[in-house]
């Protein structure tokens, strides 16, 4: 069993989702590993590395049908057809949080910084 942290940046939300969902898909289809808990996403408005705003999003690994059919082939891996996001008042956030707090750097003044953590 094993797992990552995945944390990314962007000027956006849409753009750190965008960026989490291309993670997710190739963990996914490389490592078999999939989202153990819910996507943080944090902000700094008015101070580099104070938050003062955060949002909470559900991932959710979509396919079209049966596996086979919903697979797209990159590189001969199957992997699913989607992420979607579905954003949530609360959510398992705790050791996407922790780990990245640890290893990663605090947001930027205005700039989102989103983790979700991976797991097998």
């Amino acid at each position: 069993m094993g797992g990552c942290t995945v944390t990314r940046r962007g000027k956006t939300v849409e753009d750190v989702l965008e960026q989490l969902k291309k993670e997710i898909l190739a963990g996914y289809g490389l490592y078999n590993l999939e989202p153990d808990g819910d996507v943080a996403l944090i902000k700094a408005e008015k101070e580099a590395g104070v938050i003062t705003t955060s949002k909470i999003f559900k991932p959710t690994i979509c396919w079209k049908g049966d596996v086979k059919e919903g697979a797209e082939l990159i590189d001969r891996i199957a992997l699913p057809v989607d992420v979607t996001f579905e954003e949530i008042e609360k959510g398992n956030v705790g050791r996407a949080l922790s780990v990245a707090s640890r290893f990663a750097e605090p947001p930027k003044l205005d700039e989102w910084v989103g983790c979700v953590h991976l797991h097998t």
